[in-house]
């Protein structure tokens, strides 16, 4: 599953520079983010940290873990 949606904003940890992804590549074949700012090449997830609202819902995220599936119906016997 990747990390970032269309329009997250994502923040270089060189530069501090806040950019816009396009697309999140880091679940694929070819790995990178690629953003709508033209910087010349795709960006890896470790070159990056989510940024403003991006950033509050990675970190909300993280404490929640998905429910248990439900129990089997019972299985009814007709005699």
């Amino acid at each position: 599953m990747d990390m970032y949606y269309e329009n997250d904003k994502i923040m270089l940890l060189a530069t501090g520079e806040v950019l816009t992804v396009i697309m999140d590549f880091s679940d694929e074949l070819e790995r990178g983010i690629v953003v709508k700012e033209n910087i010349g090449r795709n960006l890896m997830t470790s070159e990056v940290r989510p940024a403003g609202h991006t950033r509050q819902r990675v970190e909300a995220g993280q404490g929640v873990v998905p429910p248990d599936p439900f129990p089997p119906p019972p299985v009814e016997s007709f005699f």
